[in-house]
């Protein structure tokens, strides 16, 4: 559908008829394409959000290691993530997504997924050696 957006506005996308939530997004003003997805229920499958608590930083967020299918790939999940966004990703336990510094290759961090734990900040740049 189309929508006309003021940068910053936020949007939510839900499964119809429910209060379950698929994505949010926040209007940027250099983007005007945004695609949502929704994938079936998995009963091995759990929601876990990632936050990017990097000031100043966009991230690519990259699925490296799928648990399921056990084996390693690359498959994008998200680009340009901008600093306090979050966003959503049904995830099964050991899944290992990589936080790049968008539109690059360099690793700010690894997050292996738990099942116990359903947020996860980015909030310090690992691969770089220094604390934000």
């Amino acid at each position: 559908f189309t929508y006309e957006a003021y940068v910053g506005d936020r949007l939510r996308a839900l499964v119809a008829g429910t209060k379950e939530v698929v994505s949010e997004i926040e209007i940027r003003p250099y983007k005007s394409f945004y695609k949502i997805f929704h994938e079936p229920e998995d009963p091995n499958k759990f929601r876990v959000e990632l936050h990017n608590a990097l000031p100043d930083v966009e991230l690519d967020i990259v699925l490296v290691y799928d648990a399921a299918e056990e084996k390693e790939v690359w498959e994008v999940l998200l680009d340009d993530v901008v600093f306090d966004e979050t966003i959503f990703y049904h995830a099964s336990t050991g899944d290992v997504l990589r936080a790049l510094i968008a539109g690059t290759d360099t690793a700010v961090s690894d997050i292996e997924i738990r099942r116990d734990q359903s947020l996860y900040a980015i909030s310090q740049m690992e691969s770089l050696g220094f604390e934000l």
